[in-house]
């Protein structure tokens, strides 16, 4: 068998990285079978409201659970529809499929168009996304003061609609001060938020709010309540929490029991990308059960489906013997934001392992860089 590497199994801490604005919070189910009428009778615009939000209800169906239900292409048509239809949510989730590539052809600049469609309209994780991709120079010319007043619009917009009838953008609002990106960092602020939007049903706020209270960020650890808190909100559907407590159970990280894998796959099949890397390493390294290879591999194709830079590395890596199939992989964690595969994929192109395209390798190399890799930076 080829000796591979995986990332050591870790906590998954709240990253900057780019939102869904219907996060997977929920435990897979079926897709709404109304959905795809709606999408039909939305397909050139003319739709009321209410179908353009069940059309996207079917797309966010089609990000969760396993094949045949889990479909990116279908998740991405559905969005576009009713994106179309001036569905301004699902145009958010349209652009970051065509952010990452996923589903659909990668195209950043007409995600952001829409991201700023979006923005304007007044949804929040337009403004969050686009402010990302300014703060990080992704695919633009870094722009820190532009990053920060979108920022800023994303804040005005989440505030609002957390205490009112939208929690869940509670959990956004806490990202955004636990990160620092509204000023300093502040995680006692961020717990704040994320106690209020746990306490009005958000399943990514009590998830985040028990992920604190595990690790003692913003207060004293407390992993009774943090444990308990992630049951219960597991339990009524929060697949994130499901994930907290699969990872929780061994703190050690070195023997899952089958109920935590249990839990870790429950979350996974929710459509959170983090546990599917997370259980990568479990299957890869046997931790808690014997060392399986292949599974490792389809939790790992399964993750970068979902957006997960890593779980796209660790598939490119099951790949090294084709080199052509392992490129495109590759590519996608650059999208997401993975210095390691810009630079992966700009080797092996350089090789001849595909032609360049709108990626080249220079364009590779010096996206390498701006997501912080010294070597690349020094690349002539």
């Amino acid at each position: 068998m080829r000796a591979l590497m995986f990332l050591v199994l870790a906590a998954c801490a709240v990253s900057p990285a780019p939102a869904h604005p219907d996060a997977p919070a929920a435990a897979a189910t079926a897709a709404p079978p109304a959905g795809h009428a709606a999408c039909d009778a939305c397909r050139g615009g003319r739709c009321s409201p209410g179908q353009a939000r069940a059309c996207r209800d079917l797309g966010n169906a089609h990000l969760r659970g396993a094949r045949p239900q889990f479909d990116l292409v279908a998740a991405a048509e559905a969005f576009g529809v009713a994106c179309e239809a001036n569905d301004l949510v699902a145009c958010v989730s349209f652009a970051l499929q065509l952010q990452d590539g996923r589903g659909t052809a990668w195209d950043l600049p007409r995600a952001m168009v829409l991201y700023h469609r979006a923005c304007d309209g007044g949804v929040g994780v337009g403004c969050f996304n686009l402010g990302l991709i300014y703060g990080d120079g992704n695919g633009v010319p870094r722009d820190m003061d532009k990053g920060r007043a979108l920022m800023a619009r994303a804040e005005s917009l989440y505030l609002p609609a957390c205490d009112g009838d939208q929690p869940e953008l509670c959990a956004n609002i806490g990202v955004l001060y636990e990160q620092g990106m509204v000023g300093s960092a502040d995680p006692a602020r961020a717990m704040a938020v994320y106690r209020k939007g746990c306490e009005r049903g958000d399943h990514d706020s009590c998830a985040n709010l028990a992920g604190f209270e595990l690790d003692g960020t913003g207060a004293p650890p407390d992993r009774a309540v943090a444990m308990a808190r992630a049951e219960r909100d597991c339990e009524r559907g929060g697949a994130r929490s499901c994930g907290v407590l699969g990872r929780a159970l061994d703190p050690t990280r070195q023997h899952f029991s089958p109920r935590a894998i249990a839990l870790l796959a429950r979350s996974c099949d929710g459509g959170v990308a983090p546990s599917c890397s997370f259980l990568t390493a479990v299957y890869a390294l046997g931790r808690g059960v014997p060392v399986d290879l292949a599974k490792a591999d389809e939790l790992a194709l399964h993750g970068c489906e979902l957006g997960s830079a890593t779980s796209c590395l660790d598939h490119a890596r099951y790949l090294a013997a084709n080199p052509t199939a392992a490129v495109p992989y590759l590519l996608q964690a650059c999208h997401i934001g993975s210095a390691e595969g810009c630079k992966g994929a700009a080797e092996l192109m350089s090789k001849g392992a595909v032609p360049e395209g709108r990626d080249t390798v220079r364009s590779l190399i010096d996206r390498a860089c701006v997501l912080g890799d010294a070597a690349a930076c020094a690349s002539p």
